[in-house]
């Protein structure tokens, strides 16, 4: 992607004006966003989420059984990403099935051709409840 020259942040120094290249990182992290807030909406396009059942007990859990507390359901540390939690995720109907298929077809086909770690990772989803 080329951005026009304006839309790039000027830096002084030494040397004169310059590029900043604080500005390139932070643009591709604006993409990076973007580009996750597009996955997360797909997920939710394609699939009903609903909380899984109890590892000890196995019995199927509400959404008032899920703990999101911040002080509990996270890990301490620099990264604190979410505990593993039970969560099922059941195509929403069999048009969104048939979708979710074609676009893992074309790309394991065009874009995951040469990298084979990822495409064995995409099989056919079958059945809708």
């Amino acid at each position: 992607m080329h951005l026009a020259e304006s839309s790039l942040v000027r830096c002084g120094s030494l040397l004169g004006t310059t590029t900043c290249p604080e500005s390139l990182s932070q643009r591709d992290n604006v993409f990076d966003l973007v580009a996750q807030l597009i996955n997360i909406a797909k997920l939710v396009w394609a699939f009903d989420m609903t909380p899984g059942q109890d590892p000890v007990t196995g019995a199927t859990l509400s959404v008032a059984d899920t703990d999101d507390s911040i002080e509990t359901a996270w890990t301490d540390g620099i990264l604190t990403p979410p505990k593993p939690f039970p969560c099922d995720f059941d195509v929403r109907s069999a048009a969104h099935l048939g979708t979710i298929n074609r676009e893992c077809k074309l790309a394991t086909e065009n874009v995951f051709v040469h990298d084979q770690e990822w495409k064995c990772m995409f099989t056919e989803i079958e059945g809708v409840p």
